[in-house]
């Protein structure tokens, strides 16, 4: 630190004798609260992202031992069964850790034992006794293979359930964190504000300088506690703690921006895919269609599915089944990449398109590429009717809007295409123009 600092320390201990050393001892408690606020909030942190992991290791546990189990009852192959019986050990591996890891946390904890009796249960009632029936040649009767499907999507749920709620439990933590930060720096600045008034005023003046960033200060706080970002810290061109200070809080600034804007990406994306989600798709659909009904412009969508995808998830597995839409979703991010573009998936195998592209010949030339595009990948699809390999239906809209339709207009002849498509023997495009 400067001498300046030395100074300064020099006369307030001077003029205000055992004053001055009661306020150091306040900063100094303050600071050692903070520290062990800080200690407290990231140690909680790590024991909810062990929790976590150990969860999702469970459900990737009970993920593979249904892709062995299903392998081997398709196939009768041995291979399929070290799979399946390493998921095993690996559920019970994770099993008593994370039920001593959530004994702590009663919001998610009956959730989370749940997903573990709910893992447990389609082992020993499904997975093991239709694995012992293929190895015995017996014939796995269709109401027991649909039970078993039943129970495996409802631990899957569970686990949904579970790990959201694990999500929510750290994002209260973060929250709870946060305001204890914001009283931290406010109590200071009240505190600090009172011992200026007993001291002479010859300090209140030189105290003011001090106070003027720390009021600016808190104001920006409040800010940022309601998520507005725009306010920067004061300047301050001392080198003292008040810099310290200003600087410490524009990081936390920075970082609760960043926190903001990862939440709203969250909340806008979807997990798998990495494209926009429906409930984005909708809004933007609707900002969209008011813009070009001022325009007079038209406005066109591309609305697509995957064929025989269901027969796909029934003969590779959920887990190569969403592999296959991730492979698809990052096409559809390369073709179509222009800032205005805006590729989202409307739910299950469905993705829809809304694309800057004013021409529909365009349009059209652009979802026949993406058509091409997803066939050139090659992924094999020994269940398709018209394929080796996955292939995609395509339907294109296209509509001037007017006060008298609503933005679902466009949806629907979307869809309306994208049917054509299917009955004329898929893996086609189809336009509908208005």
């Amino acid at each position: 630190m400067k001498n300046t600092q030395r100074s300064l320390g020099q006369k307030l201990l001077f003029r205000t004798g055992i004053a001055a050393i009661l306020f150091i001892l306040l900063i100094l408690i303050s600071l050692f609260y903070l520290v062990l606020e800080i200690d407290e909030h990231e140690e909680r942190l790590v024991e909810l992202n062990e929790i976590d992991e150990d969860l999702t290791a469970l459900y990737i546990a009970v993920i593979d031992q249904e892709t062995g189990q299903r392998g081997f009852n398709l196939t009768g192959n041995d291979a399929f069964l070290e799979p399946f019986y390493n998921g095993i050990e690996a559920f019970k591996s994770k099993q008593s850790d994370l039920q001593k890891q959530v004994i702590e946390y009663p919001n998610f904890n009956n959730y989370v034992q749940n997903t573990i009796e709910k893992g447990v249960a389609w082992t020993n009632q499904f997975g093991l006794p239709q694995v012992q029936s293929s190895k015995s040649y017996e014939y796995l009767d269709e109401q027991a293979l649909e039970k078993g499907k039943i129970a495996f999507d409802s631990f899957r749920e569970s686990y949904r359930v579970s790990h959201n709620l694990v999500e929510k439990e750290s994002n209260e933590i973060q929250r709870e964190f946060i305001n204890k930060i914001i009283g931290f720096f406010i109590g200071s600045s009240l505190l600090t504000i009172l011992t200026i008034g007993v001291l002479w005023s010859d300090i209140f003046k030189k105290f003011n300088s001090i106070t003027r960033p720390i009021v600016e200060l808190s104001e920006c706080v409040k800010d940022y506690s309601n998520n507005i970002f725009t306010k920067e810290p004061p300047k301050y061109f001392k080198n003292d703690e008040i810099a310290d200070l200003i600087s410490n809080v524009n990081s936390m600034r920075m970082q609760l921006e960043v926190n903001r804007m990862y939440m709203d990406n969250l909340a806008n994306k979807d997990g798998l895919t990495g494209l926009y989600n429906r409930r984005y798709f909708n809004l933007k659909l609707e900002e969209e269609w008011e813009r070009q009904l001022n325009l007079s412009n038209n406005l066109n969508l591309i609305f697509f599915n995957i064929d025989y995808f269901k027969r796909y998830n029934d003969l590779y597995g959920h887990v190569l089944g969403d592999e296959c839409l991730i492979q698809i979703s990052n096409t559809v991010l390369n073709l179509f990449d222009h800032p205005t573009d805006l590729p989202a998936r409307y739910g299950g195998e469905e993705f829809v398109i809304i694309t800057s592209e004013q021409d529909i010949a365009k349009v059209i030339s652009k979802a026949e590429e993406l058509r091409r595009a997803v066939e050139d990948l090659k992924i094999d699809h020994s269940g398709s009717k018209i394929s080796d390999f996955v292939t995609i239906s395509i339907g294109v809209s296209s509509v001037i809007p007017n006060n008298n339709m609503e933005p679902k207009y466009i949806i629907d002849q979307a869809d309306k295409a994208l049917y054509n498509s299917k009955v004329n023997g898929k893996n086609k495009v189809s336009s509908i123009q208005l």
